[in-house]
């Protein structure tokens, strides 16, 4: 289902539908209203005021980001999702914001929802001081519910942690005093989660865990791979000026090269750092006439990453022709995986034709040829396929074929 689009204060607005299941969640809870159908009939109101209020309390809140924004020269647009709400701004790289541009669109949402809950307060105050207040049961939830939102929700979102927008103003704070905002605003975070479980232990209020674990496991995470790409960052850059050196003509370096790629790849869990040198590893690998050591540089890249189209398809003939089936067969079921291309299925086919594995190889040519990369003529030609068209399988892969043709 497609976010419904408003224009406010002209700021596109999208709300995903899951947002008004968090407004629908929260209009409950706010209501005490049973899980149960009945409970939930009875007090429809109630849950509709609060879900208005959840509503319009997050829209003041993005929108201070959002103002925040427009006042340094961008155009935000803002999400409201399943989780809160996001103000998302495209900054060309001549035109980022410094820390204290940061700091101000940070403080501003909270600022906005902090304004509008005392604005209430007084307002609401003021009317039942002179009497003026109406006895409507249902507007006085709704006042109520505005003010515990927006100051409440801007109270507990100044907490200094990643990504509250505390721990995105600690962030801004450090970064315009000249230090690492980054790493600082990480660090306070994990100490804020811990906070957090020492309040869930005393109280036994599991939200604060939840919080805790979600928010804190963020910034750990995060703080590990800071640590490891410190740690990686001297080999990555050996093994890129290395390889530099081998394109240029130094092949003594290439076994050496090999080696460190291979211990790089192992460790690493940085993915794009991993597949840059996965990628080198083949090509380097490649020009050695070392076929199976490119496939298992292949094998290394992480999930998503694709080689170069020329260098893969220039892999699986390579291994076709001086591989050994085993990592033929590896290479190409992982291209098959990655691309979905039916030539690589091709290649997978052939691959387990090699190691033996009839079923496996019918299986993948099922698929080639539904994608188009061969027939069943061309593989009854095909000396390769020779052992399968002898064997039983030939027969049932035939009438899938013309099952699949009707």
């Amino acid at each position: 289902m497609k976010p419904l689009q408003l224009n406010v204060l002209n700021f596109p607005v999208y709300i995903a539908p899951t947002f008004w299941l968090l407004a629908g969640v929260i209009g409950m809870l706010y209501s005490n209203t049973p899980m149960t159908g009945a409970g939930i009939s009875a007090n429809l109101g109630p849950i509709f005021i609060y879900g208005v209020a959840v509503f319009l309390s997050i829209l003041v809140h993005e929108l201070g980001h959002a103002l925040a924004w427009r006042r340094y020269g961008h155009a935000p647009q803002i999400l409201l999702h399943g989780m809160g709400g996001r103000t998302s701004v495209q900054v060309a790289r001549d035109r980022m914001p410094g820390p204290k541009q940061r700091l101000v669109v940070t403080l501003a949402g909270p600022g906005f929802g902090l304004a509008l809950g005392l604005s209430i307060v007084g307002l609401t105050q003021g009317l039942s001081m002179m009497g003026l207040w109406p006895d409507m049961p249902l507007l006085s939830d709704f006042a109520m519910a505005m003010i515990w939102i927006n100051i409440g929700w801007s109270i507990f979102n100044m907490v200094p942690l990643l990504p509250l927008d505390g721990g995105h103003a600690v962030e801004a704070a450090v970064s315009w005093a000249g230090k690492d905002g980054r790493k600082v605003a990480l660090w306070v975070s994990v100490l804020s989660a811990a906070g957090f479980l020492a309040l869930a232990a005393t109280s036994g209020d599991l939200f604060f865990a939840l919080i805790a674990f979600m928010f804190g496991g963020q910034s750990v995470r995060e703080l590990a791979t800071s640590y490891q790409a410190t740690r990686d960052k001297p080999l990555f850059q050996e093994l890129q000026r290395d390889f530099e050196l081998i394109r240029l003509g130094d092949a003594q370096k290439a076994d050496a090269f090999r080696a460190a790629a291979r211990d790089f790849t192992s460790r690493s869990s940085l993915p794009q750092w991993t597949a840059t040198i996965a990628v080198m590893w083949m090509d380097v690998a490649m020009n050695q006439g070392e076929v199976d050591d490119a496939a298992e540089a292949f094998l290394r890249l992480p999930q998503g990453a694709n080689p170069p189209e020329a260098m893969l398809r220039r892999l699986l003939a390579d291994l076709r022709s001086d591989g050994s089936p085993d990592a033929y067969a590896k290479a190409a079921d992982r291209a098959h995986a990655l691309t979905g291309d039916a030539r690589y299925t091709l290649d997978g086919a052939r691959a387990h034709m090699r190691t033996g594995e009839l079923a496996e190889a019918a299986g993948l040519l099922l698929e080639a040829i539904e994608g188009g990369a061969t027939n069943l003529w061309q593989v009854e030609h095909d000396e390769e396929f020779e052992p399968l068209v002898s064997s039983d399988v030939w027969e049932e892969l035939k009438a899938e074929v013309r099952d699949m043709a009707r």
